[in-house]
């Protein structure tokens, strides 16, 4: 299994391939992202644009961010983005906090949700929200967690689930 750092540095490079091979597809898309984020369009390509397109496509603001708390360097009081979470999870009711301790208590009242981080913020959902984010795969992974990621943040059951939810956010 590839690290999730790995992982995007992969699509990273295979997204700089494509664009330098002037594939329609990745140069709209690359165009879209860079004028979503504000960031300049480049008149030719760099890996380091590439890497700040993968990373913002798997909810971060940038590579540097992603880089860093995909590696598990980061505090939990950090901004995690918005990996975890994405439109596929809208429609459903998740508690919401802004401090981790009231996250907890809510998971610790309903210990078959699940806890998860969301920028500064903290989520606990129910299974059909993490189902269709591809976290649901593998139950011994969130058992080994207790079902909290910010707990079990930069652990090996951790890294399992983020290499879980980069197959679900794997671009075709």
């Amino acid at each position: 299994m590839l690290s999730p750092v790995t992982e995007l540095k992969t699509r990273a490079r295979l997204l700089l391939n494509a664009m330098h091979a002037n594939t329609p597809a990745s140069i709209a898309r690359s165009t879209r992202i860079s004028k979503q984020q504000a960031w300049p369009i480049p008149q030719l390509w760099t890996l380091r644009h590439a890497l700040n397109i993968v990373a913002s496509e798997a909810g971060f603001s940038h590579w540097e961010q992603a880089r860093h708390v995909l590696s598990g360097a980061a505090q939990a009081s950090e901004d995690m983005g918005t990996f975890w979470y994405d439109k596929r999870a809208h429609g459903f009711t998740n508690h919401w906090f802004a401090h981790y301790h009231e996250a907890k208590a809510q998971l610790q009242l309903h210990p078959d949700s699940y806890l998860l981080p969301y920028k500064n913020q903290f989520f606990v959902a129910e299974l059909a929200c993490i189902t269709p984010l591809g976290l649901a795969e593998n139950v011994s992974l969130w058992l080994a967690l207790s079902h909290d990621l910010v707990a079990g943040y930069g652990s090996a059951a951790w890294t399992g689930l983020c290499a879980l939810r980069l197959k679900a956010t794997r671009l075709e």
